[in-house]
């Protein structure tokens, strides 16, 4: 079986590395990307995320070590801390159930290249991951085959099976699914990495802080060890057009002016954010997919930022999809008339 998926980000990287784990090695499986630098050292994938631990649990089952490394390059959680805009605390949560579990926040891109290091069991990444930029996938009952074409049109490729792992603007579900549209929220955010020492409240408590308010919300976390004295942060507000030009810094420092907590106004003031990102969500869908094509992650259930289950539920798709495939694969195989042999 030849298995292409679509996109080189946390969800495509992951559900190739469950479908090494889990089929036979008989099968052709490859990655398209179209982001041409992606493998480069000047690459940087996105800001910060958290690991919550329904996703180390799937980090942990496709390699002990893999889950080391993801914790050693973030920050373990123990504690959500929650203030309102006068500092004055609202709640503490735990980040975990029991002393097995782990939470971890850490960059996008540091999560990534540890996922990116894991192909190498495999081959060299260049030969995995092929730049290219899918236009469309579509069956073919004449050839039984998913066949996928790509901008510039001069190329075109065909497979067994299409895994839209493209995120929330996937052309994949848009491939499948023409008439869907996303749902902007209302709700627009940005965020970022600044280089500033932990506030004492993060290192004590092991905290992520939010802070929910009427005009904005605002949270920061250490994006990585300690001793790296980076911190991510994060505001969410009300945004009419997202697309409108303004002065974002100008726009932050006045929305949280009034705000007693001092790292929010340190935080802005080293931020340097370039532009908003709409909150929009995928709305439900008849089915995940058909005819040789299946949606993982963003492509097909986007979450809000604020759910801290994007990343994890991305794994999760991974690995669940990987099972019932190779599980198929299996039954299939078992079903088929064995050749006899003559003597």
């Amino acid at each position: 079986m030849q298995i292409i998926i679509i996109g080189a980000g946390i969800s495509g990287i992951t559900t190739y590395l469950f479908l090494k784990k889990y089929l036979e090695p008989k099968h052709s499986i490859y990655i398209y990307e179209k982001r041409s630098n992606i493998l480069s050292n000047q690459y940087s994938e996105g800001a910060g995320l958290g690991i919550m631990p329904n996703g180390m649990r799937v980090l942990n089952d496709l390699d002990t070590n893999l889950k080391e490394n993801v914790s050693s390059e973030g920050f373990d959680c123990e504690n959500f801390l929650f203030h309102n805009k006068h500092g004055r605390v609202l709640g503490v949560q735990r980040a975990n159930r029991n002393s097995e579990d782990r939470c971890i926040s850490i960059s996008r891109h540091g999560l990534w290249k540890c996922l990116v290091n894991q192909l190498e069991r495999y081959g060299q990444p260049e030969d995995i991951v092929k730049i290219g930029e899918v236009e469309g996938v579509r069956w073919s009952e004449e050839k039984r085959k998913v066949l996928l074409t790509f901008t510039p049109k001069s190329q075109e490729e065909q497979a067994d099976l299409v895994i839209g792992a493209d995120g929330i603007n996937s052309i994949t579900r848009k491939s499948l699914f023409p008439e869907s549209s996303l749902r902007y929220s209302g709700l627009a955010w940005v965020g970022g990495e600044v280089s500033t020492p932990l506030p004492k409240v993060i290192q004590e408590k092991r905290a992520w802080i939010f802070s929910p308010s009427q005009t904005g919300y605002f949270c920061y976390f250490s994006g990585g060890p300690a001793s790296k004295n980076k911190v991510m942060w994060l505001s969410i507000y009300p945004e009419k057009d997202p697309s409108a030009e303004r002065n974002l810094k100008e726009d932050l420092q006045n929305r949280y002016k009034d705000w007693a907590d001092l790292t929010v106004h340190e935080v802005i003031d080293k931020a340097d954010p370039k532009y908003p990102y709409p909150i929009s969500t995928v709305p439900e869908l008849p089915e995940w997919g058909r005819d040789g094509i299946v949606l993982l992650g963003d492509a097909v259930h986007t979450l809000s930022p604020t759910s801290g289950q994007g990343a994890s539920q991305a794994l999760e798709d991974a690995q669940t999809f990987s099972l019932l495939l190779a599980k198929s694969l299996n039954k299939c195989s078992s079903l088929q008339p064995k050749r006899e042999t003559n003597a």
